[in-house]
C-alpha cells in the first residue's frame, strides 16, 4: 500500500488510472473514501462500490443513487453491502438492481414507513 500521503495525492491525480489505484489501497483511510466516492469517474466509483473490505459503508451512501447503473448493480451484488443502502436500492427504478436483491446474503428486514428516512433526506 502507498503511504497515505501518495494516496491522498492519487485521489486527486488527473488521470482515472491513478484515482483508481487509490480506490483500490487496502486499507482505505474515510477521507481518501470520502473524496473518491464523488469522484466524476465512475470508473472509481465502480471500484468501490465492488470492495467488500470497507467499514465505512455510511461514507458509500451517495453510490446507492449513484447515475451510472453498473456502480448501482455492482453495490446491489456486493455482498458486503448493509442492509439500510439495500433499502434504497429496492425502489432502484432499473430492474436489473433490483433483480437480485431477494436472493442477497444480507437479510433487508422491514422497510422503513417514509422513504425518506432510508435516503438520509428525512427531518
Amino acid at each position: 500500500m502507498p503511504p497515505q500521503d501518495d494516496l491522498r495525492s492519487l485521489a486527486h491525480a488527473k488521470l482515472v488510472r491513478h484515482r483508481v489505484l487509490a480506490a483500490q489501497a487496502v486499507p482505505l483511510p474515510r477521507d481518501v473514501l470520502a473524496v473518491l466516492v464523488n469522484d466524476p469517474s465512475r470508473s472509481v466509483r465502480r471500484v468501490l462500490a465492488a470492495r467488500t473490505d470497507l467499514d465505512a459503508w455510511d461514507l458509500l451512501r451517495p453510490l446507492a443513487n449513484d447515475p451510472d447503473l453498473r456502480t448501482r448493480q455492482t453495490l446491489a451484488a456486493n455482498p458486503s453491502c448493509p442492509a439500510d443502502l439495500l433499502l434504497i436500492l429496492v425502489d432502484d427504478p432499473h430492474g436489473s438492481v433490483r433483480w437480485d436483491l431477494p436472493s442477497h446474503p444480507r437479510p433487508l428486514g422491514p422497510r422503513p414507513r417514509d422513504p425518506a428516512e432510508v435516503r438520509g433526506t428525512g427531518r
